[in-house]
């Protein structure tokens, strides 16, 4: 299970479908066009607050061991309460095109090939559920043009979840509300 859950979580922290990852690699190049600039360093709490729901740090890496082309920061925070993720990545990339490519592969990651991208306080986020593993996420995207900097946060976790009080709070809440909850998650 504990191999199942880290190659789960390596499919979706570098943006490669689970069955690509399974297999055997056709090529050993990488084609992006990321920028070389480098992330800067982000100090996100231990824990923070979802609707009053606590979640804490409990991954965190500079991914770009893996990735050699490009630098992005990825932290999963989980509550203990529940079976809620919720992902953040930063990643310095060269344009807003890129950022847009690798915001429609996390959605493309939970199964959603044509993701319907809504506009909420000048964020883009798409709100779907995954059939296969009956659960719920928000993805929302904020790019900083500036630095070229783009922060994708999702929200994940089980719809119907029995003993789940964080299902139960979040369920009826309207994706906006969700979106916004989001935006200021995790900061300080």
């Amino acid at each position: 299970m504990r191999k199942l859950r880290a190659i789960f979580t390596a499919c979706i922290l570098i943006n490669m479908p689970i069955n690509q990852v399974l297999s055997e690699p056709k090529t050993d190049q990488i084609s992006t066009q990321s920028s070389n600039e480098f992330l800067p360093q982000f100090q996100l709490p231990v824990q923070s607050q979802f609707f009053s729901v606590n979640f804490k740090k409990t991954e965190s890496f500079n991914s770009n061991h893996i990735q050699k082309f490009t630098d992005n920061y990825v932290v999963l925070y989980s509550s203990d309460l529940s079976d809620a993720r919720i992902l953040i990545i930063n990643e310095v990339v060269a344009n807003e095109q890129e950022a847009m490519q690798i915001f429609l592969g996390q959605a493309k990651t939970r199964g959603n090939q044509k993701p319907e991208i809504k506009l909420y306080n000048n964020v883009k986020y798409i709100d779907g559920i995954d059939s296969n593993l009956n659960r719920r996420y928000i993805l929302i995207q904020q790019f900083d043009e500036v630095n070229n900097l783009v922060t994708i946060k999702s929200l994940v976790y089980q719809l119907h979840a029995k003993n789940s009080d964080f299902s139960d709070i979040v369920n009826p809440i309207e994706p906006q509300q969700l979106v916004s909850e989001l935006i200021n998650f995790a900061k300080q």
